[in-house]
């Protein structure tokens, strides 16, 4: 039998504020970080000495140039990809106030942001009137989508640059993991979905499609939107059912396909940065719905009859069971967890991702390959700097890996300082290419501890998947590589093909 409208309406009412509740959370967070880095005394002083230098009658790759070859600000550069990675979001940079980037975390890049202009952007014009800024927008040399929050750096009381902070769509996943939610920037273009579908489209309405289409490709990066098919529902109601309908004006019944089925439509509205969110849900057959209404009430009558007799011992049951049931499943889900990632790192534990490997051998039409890591002189840190420092090494590592690799490949501790990561769709060339980036991303790294920083390297084999495998010779095969590459002397990437 369907759910009765009321217990849609309060589901609909309650996801929607779930969301709603992460994203005012996490954005409370967020939001601080940049404020925090302008702070730091090193950034203050070197955007005074940069901002003294005009870069306006320069190209974008002269710019660049110039400030990639200023010695004094490869030391800036290093500190904001460390705090790219500590703080775990996707981008950290310096705007002068002309709008010149003028330091990155990506400076190791071919493509780096330094060197490029964003004059035009809100998040950067509101820092330059002392606010902090927030926009939603499309990178313009990563083309990848992210929120960009800003906050303007002073020196002795003058405003001397803008730090810029950008949190991509991999950070902000989790806010739709539950129900059937979408959420939609200011102008009403879907930037996160429980269906990819409605990704990039744009509401019935929005703001975007009033937009010129140089304002759509400057913020975008595309100047076509299609529009998400959702309409109010217009089917004539029982006076019963209008009576449970939602009475505010942010929550209605729509269809999202012609002559399709009522669905409750929930918006939660003015979240942080302007952000507002869409809960759509299922509704009873409202045809059946007064049936349904007189059947409910008969045998809800006939229940409260029977339960007169017992009800004192009912409660009684009921309150054990509750206290019990709650106590179980807190403890199912804690034991689940556990089970699945390790408690230190946060990365699967090595039953868990043996696991995974072996379902990634079950699907035979594709290719796929392993990479095992090993974090070189380990032992000499656990020793020099103390087993807690370690402990924020290994950690380190696994957020590190979370930015570098692609969002669905999967990383797992197989023992101590020993990593394996799963690449669907990979061979090894491919693997290898993907093993040196991180490699080259761990000599990049600085982990700061109470004892000081601390810089490593790391060691890897790289084999690919091949017909007939089983899960022992496939990690045989990786771990020979990683033992050429030890012996070689660390610090590299080795691949099974060239050993063989």
């Amino acid at each position: 039998m369907s759910r009765s409208l009321v217990e849609e309406r309060d589901l609909s009412s309650r996801l929607s504020d779930n969301v709603a509740r992460n994203i005012d959370q996490d954005m409370l967070m967020v939001r601080g970080i940049p404020s925090l880095l302008a702070h730091i005394e090193q950034i203050q002083n070197g955007l005074a000495r940069v901002s003294t230098r005009s870069l306006s009658h320069l190209s974008s790759q002269a710019a660049r140039n110039r400030l990639l070859n200023d010695p004094d600000l490869e030391s800036l550069n290093r500190l904001l990809y460390s705090a790219q990675v500590y703080f775990g979001v996707a981008h950290v940079w310096l705007d002068t106030p002309d709008g010149h980037c003028v330091a990155s975390s990506d400076y190791y890049e071919r493509e780096t942001l330094i060197g490029t202009r964003h004059l035009d952007r809100d998040y950067l014009r509101a820092a330059l009137r002392g606010r902090r800024g927030q926009q939603y927008g499309v990178g313009r040399i990563s083309g990848a989508p992210g929120i960009f929050l800003s906050s303007p750096v002073y020196h002795n009381g003058d405003i001397v640059g803008v730090i810029v902070v950008k949190l991509g769509l991999a950070q902000m996943e989790h806010w739709i993991n539950t129900g059937r939610s979408f959420i939609a920037d200011p102008n009403g273009v879907i930037i996160l979905s429980n269906d990819p579908s409605f990704v990039d489209k744009a509401l019935p309405g929005a703001k975007v499609l009033s937009m010129t289409v140089w304002q759509r490709a400057d913020l975008y990066q595309r100047t076509t939107f299609a529009t998400l098919p959702l309409a109010p529902y217009h089917a004539s109601l029982p006076a019963a059912v209008q009576k449970l309908l939602p009475a505010d004006d942010h929550a209605s019944l729509v269809t999202l396909k012609p002559d399709g089925p009522p669905n409750l439509l929930k918006i939660t509205g003015a979240l942080d940065g302007g952000l507002s969110v869409y809960t759509v849900t299922p509704t009873p057959d409202l045809e059946t719905f007064q049936i349904e209404r007189r059947r409910y009430t008969f045998l809800l009558s006939a229940l409260l009859v029977s339960l007169c007799a017992v009800a004192t011992l009912l409660v009684l049951y009921l309150s054990r069971g509750r206290r019990h049931l709650a106590a179980t499943l807190a403890l199912n889900a804690t034991l689940e967890h556990e089970a699945k990632y390790d408690a230190l790192t946060g990365s699967l534990t090595r039953r868990h991702f043996l696991k995974r490997l072996r379902q990634e051998m079950a699907v035979t039409s594709h290719r796929a390959a392993l990479v095992l890591v090993d974090l070189d002189h380990f032992k000499q840190i656990n020793d020099t700097w103390g087993h807690a420092a370690g402990d924020t090494v290994l950690a380190a590592f696994v957020r590190l890996c979370g930015n570098t690799l692609r969002g669905k490949d999967i990383c797992g501790r197989i023992g101590g300082e020993e990593f394996g990561i799963i690449l669907d769709n990979s061979d090894e060339t491919i693997a290898l290419a993907a093993a040196e980036r991180l490699r080259e991303a761990v000599c990049q790294l600085s982990v700061p501890t109470s004892e000081g920083a601390i810089r490593f390297t790391i060691s890897a084999g790289v084999a690919e998947l091949v017909a007939g495998d089983d899960d022992k010779h496939w990690l045989h095969r990786a771990d020979a590589a990683l033992y050429r590459a030890k012996s070689l002397g660390r610090n590299r990437c080795v691949r099974y093909a060239d050993i063989a």
